[in-house]
């Protein structure tokens, strides 16, 4: 199973097979018939932006249950009360959000320029940042970096390097300030944690898995709609006590980075998985299939390693949601104290070469002069007895 956190070295360069590009359509003749073609592609990707969901509502369902069931106690409490309501009240975020306002469904997408792909590193040079370039600021990475900014308190993480996060997404410029309240944010920001963990929606080919076509046990699906909608259905049971005892064993992970190279290694691993374990074994198993070609057969032996790393990817997008949760409750409270006058350091910063710096600066007068008293007081003391314990002299 993934990881709850990454690991301290960096991720290898791992190439998978070329996932070969759409074929060119072919030259329609008679503007007529071409207008209507485009028409109709238009109009079925503008309907699929908004009514597929990255896991589907069972998917969704299952990463809220996994997340509640890793907090426990008045932690849970707390932010129920931060969401204003359980995590499976909102499983279907996407969706009405993607209805009300259809502009925010680039968020649940990596988009970049030029388009990445399974021959290439994501971002630029397998590094992801807001620049619009190696991440378009109006996708999945940087609007869930841009919720977690929003719901941290900067004076925690002052000492940490800047994430550099996008201060504003033009896709939220019609959503009013009741739809963009400390609730709604972390509804957001727990949505797009699910998103993350849905390898598909960080490779633009193929039109994230649209265009490529599926046959299994008599049913014709996309690659997309099988993922997210009919595999959630079929999850296994998973072993809940392993996945409290794997949260609680790297839950303290963390805290030792920003969310920011957190969601960057998280992209690298699920992109990495959707060429891998996805699209290379299909290439294996008879090729890429697009629409209006004859569907790929899905063998029983591919479902059930779909089945099993879906339910992994599902376990660990709960596990992370739920660490996420506890450290925005953790920043809660630090904004609270600090408006109090009180100033919690981040449990981590000692740790750091900054913090171990700072701490050798402080000890380096205090320390000698705190010893230098003490060797004082010991001489002072040490004198005044021998001055007691001197015999006197008799009186003649």
């Amino acid at each position: 199973m993934p990881s709850l956190c990454p690991s301290t070295s960096p991720p290898p360069r791992q190439r998978a097979a070329m996932v070969p590009r759409p074929a060119a359509a072919r030259r329609r003749t008679g503007s007529c018939r071409a207008t209507a073609g485009r028409a109709l592609r238009l109009l079925s990707l503008a309907e699929a932006s908004w009514v597929a969901q990255a896991w589907g509502r069972e998917g969704h369902r299952r990463i809220a249950e996994v997340a509640e069931k890793m907090i426990v106690g008045s932690g849970s409490e707390r932010i129920h009360a931060m969401l204003q309501g359980n995590l499976d009240e909102f499983v279907d975020l996407e969706q009405k959000m993607g209805t009300e306002h259809p502009e925010t469904a680039v968020l649940h997408w990596h988009s970049q320029e030029p388009e990445w792909n399974c021959s290439s590193m994501m971002g630029e040079h397998g590094h992801i940042s807001c620049d619009g370039h190696s991440a378009a600021k109006d996708s999945l990475y940087c609007a869930a970096l841009h919720f977690s900014d929003r719901l941290g308190h900067e004076v925690l993480t002052e000492q940490f390097p800047r994430s550099k996060g996008p201060p504003e997404l033009a896709s939220l410029a019609g959503l009013s300030p009741s739809e963009l309240g400390h609730p709604q944010l972390l509804r957001w920001l727990v949505i797009l944690l699910g998103d993350m963990h849905q390898p598909l929606r960080w490779l633009r080919a193929h039109d994230y898995g649209r265009e490529v076509q599926l046959r299994y046990k008599g049913q014709t699906y996309s690659l997309l709609s099988f993922w997210e909608e009919y595999l959630p259905q079929q999850l296994a049971e998973p072993n809940w006590n392993h996945l409290k005892r794997s949260f609680h064993k790297h839950q303290g992970h963390y805290l030792e980075r920003l969310p920011a190279t957190h969601f960057r290694n998280w992209a690298r691993d699920h992109a990495t998985a959707a060429c891998s374990l996805i699209y290379a074994p299909l290439e294996q198993a008879g090729g890429v299939t697009s629409a209006g070609q004859e569907p790929l057969e899905l063998e029983e032996e591919l479902f059930a390693k779909w089945q099993r790393l879906a339910t992994e990817l599902i376990s660990v997008a709960g596990q992370r949601v739920a660490v996420v949760l506890l450290d925005v409750l953790r920043h809660d409270k630090h904004r609270t104290a600090y408006k109090e006058g009180h100033s919690p350091y981040h449990p981590w910063l000692l740790a750091t070469p900054t913090g171990f710096a700072l701490n050798a600066l402080i000890a380096l007068p205090v320390v000698p002069g705190v010893l230098g008293l003490f060797l004082l007081h010991e001489r002072w003391v040490s004198g005044r007895r021998h001055i007691s314990c001197m015999p006197k002299k008799a009186k003649s």
